[in-house]
């Protein structure tokens, strides 16, 4: 037997110390007299010493057998799950069109709007995926631009036809947006609610706190947008629809955003199992030099200790990877061409291929298979005691580092140790989670 490569051991008090396996993903937590035998015993000596702790530390994969290739182990759980045929989740961009115009979006907004041909194409190809043997489950997702400018003449049809489509062929439906939530009505929760059995999800942003967001996003001089979002985000939770609540802050902005508290001081946002907010940093403001780490912990902090469930740093590309890292994902773009990140600039960026008039997609120049090919080939992960969490990384990023070592983590041990207090954190101690520590 021998100690597994994806340990880590990080103290948490003054009593007590996290172990914790990325593979696993199993955490223990053990007292020093327990750290002293996890450090000083080889494994084949921990089963005479204490036969419980060892029970455990084998249960657990921090012990395993002395023949295995971990890491070996670890491609094929991600492969098998990046290559699965049984689920499909399809990205539909019906415009690239805004109603606002965010500082920050990388969108150039050009005036786009799917039209008829491409919307019966992007119906073939939703019929030839859904009739495949192998798909169980149909996951259909909008983008944009924001794609609820164009809800009646595209986004309805298109959740219509294809919830039909696996109704008839008894697949599993599901139903995700991206928008900023100003646009939401009762004709839209009507369309969503339609959709029997269908497991329906946003992701809203905020732009800090009201003050700062309507700043950002207005509808004229005289009026924000903040209070309709929010009120949108309650309309959707009453109806039981998943909403992940972004915030975006900056270091500008993170000082006042606790004061978004003051508005979620309604019960209906509190313990709600479908509301979950997500702290996400401006990408622009990251090269800033300013260290807002503890004002962003303590902000955080502060929002959980109101009852409401939060994710930052929240990584596990093993059991859930990226959308974009799985084979069977594919983004249409309004025009037909083909994408696999919403990270990207449509209009600037080149395709990865087109969808041609039989509803099939053509892919170019190899690349769709290029980008699953990275997969878990840089050097440093496959040496990474947090490799399962990352699984190298985004295959967008492995594109770009063919030819060099990166880290996603920038080799930072301190910020890994904190990935795996954050898991510990949401996965334990979060309002709403089944797994409590009693």
């Amino acid at each position: 037997m021998k100690k597994s490569i994806f340990n880590s051991l990080i103290k948490i008090s003054e009593k007590y110390y996290l172990l914790y396996n990325a593979f696993s993903d199993t955490f223990l937590i053990l007292s020093p007299t327990l750290k002293k035998q996890w450090e000083e015993n080889k494994p084949e000596n921990l089963s005479t010493k204490n036969k419980t702790f060892n029970d455990l530390l084998i249960k657990g994969a921090f012990i395993v057998n002395s023949t295995l290739d971990e890491f070996l182990e670890l491609e094929k759980k991600i492969k098998t799950i990046i290559y699965d045929e049984n689920n499909f989740h399809l990205i539909i961009n019906p415009t690239l069109n805004c109603n606002f115009k965010c500082w920050y979006c990388y969108e150039t907004h050009s005036c786009s709007k799917m039209n008829k041909e491409i919307m019966d194409r992007t119906k073939k190809f939703i019929s030839h995926t859904i009739n495949s043997s192998f798909l169980k489950h149909f996951h259909l997702s909008f983008f944009g631009g924001e794609p609820l400018l164009y809800f009646k003449d595209i986004v309805s049809p298109l959740i219509e036809y294809t919830y039909k489509e696996c109704q008839l062929k008894q697949k599993l439906f599901s139903l995700s947006f991206t928008s900023n939530g100003f646009l939401i009505n009762d004709k839209i929760l009507t369309v969503i609610k339609q959709c029997q059995k269908c497991h329906a999800s946003f992701q809203i942003t905020l732009d800090g706190c009201r003050e700062d967001h309507d700043k950002v996003r207005y509808v004229n001089s005289e009026k924000g947008s903040y209070d309709t979002i929010l009120n949108n985000v309650k309309r959707l939770i009453k109806n039981h629809i998943h909403v992940i609540l972004r915030i975006n802050y900056t270091s500008q902005n993170i000082d006042k955003t606790s004061k978004i508290l003051d508005d979620l001081k309604d019960p209906i946002f509190q313990n709600n199992e479908y509301l979950t907010i997500n702290f996400q940093r401006v990408w622009q403001d990251i090269s800033q030099e300013k260290d807002i780490s503890l004002l962003v912990d303590q902000t955080i902090n502060l929002f959980k200790q109101h009852k409401l469930k939060v994710i930052y740093h929240y990584s596990d590309r093993m059991r859930n990877p990226c959308y974009a890292d799985k084979k069977n994902e594919a983004i249409i773009n309004y025009n037909g061409n083909i994408y696999k990140c919403t990270a990207t600039d449509f209009d600037k960026t080149e395709r990865y291929g087109f969808l041609n008039e039989d509803g099939n997609i053509i892919w170019e120049n190899d690349k769709h298979q290029k980008r699953l090919n990275t997969i878990l080939n840089n050097l440093p992960c496959q040496k990474c005691r947090i490799a399962p969490l990352c699984a190298g990384g985004c295959t967008q990023r492995g594109t770009e580092h063919i030819h060099n070592e990166y880290c996603l983590y920038n080799y930072d041990e301190k910020f890994k140790d904190k990935l795996i207090l954050d898991k510990f954190e949401n996965k334990f101690l979060q309002p709403n989670n089944k797994e409590l520590i009693e």
